[in-house]
């Protein structure tokens, strides 16, 4: 478990995530509204705020999550194959897709650990090795 500055993200038993809080800038990981904004959920398409724990879906369906670190305004998690997802702002490129646009549902990172086996289960310390 791991708490930003106005919202948390949880790993679950089974490596599902799950996030609450203040969901601007997409931190919470839910999407921009539509079937992620069900119960819970509060404001508008934009600011899709969890009043309780709530599971992210997209890209991590089906991924078992080993490691979470929510940041100011951004979440990252690692699974046990090493694949890191982020998202949340990225104007700074704290999403790590090589881009500066906000991204509302997790996001593989590319660059240099695209290809890349992440060790160790800090998001704010990543270690690579080759996948070979």
């Amino acid at each position: 478990m791991s708490a930003g500055v106005a919202h948390t993200v949880a790993v679950a038993p089974d490596g599902s995530v799950h996030t609450w809080g203040d969901g601007k800038d997409g931190r919470l990981g839910h999407g921009q509204g539509g079937a992620g904004a069900g119960a819970g959920a509060v404001g508008g398409e934009e600011l899709q705020h969890k009043r309780v724990p709530t599971r992210v879906e997209g890209l991590l369906v089906g991924l078992r999550v080993v490691g979470v670190s929510a940041g100011g305004l951004h979440t990252v998690v690692v699974t046990d194959a090493g694949l890191v997802y982020v998202w949340g702002l990225g104007c700074n490129g704290q999403v790590g897709d090589g881009g500066l646009l906000d991204r509302h549902d997790p996001t593989l990172i590319s660059g240099a650990l695209l290809g890349k086996r992440v060790v160790g289960r800090d998001c704010w310390l990543v270690l690579a090795t080759s996948y070979s």
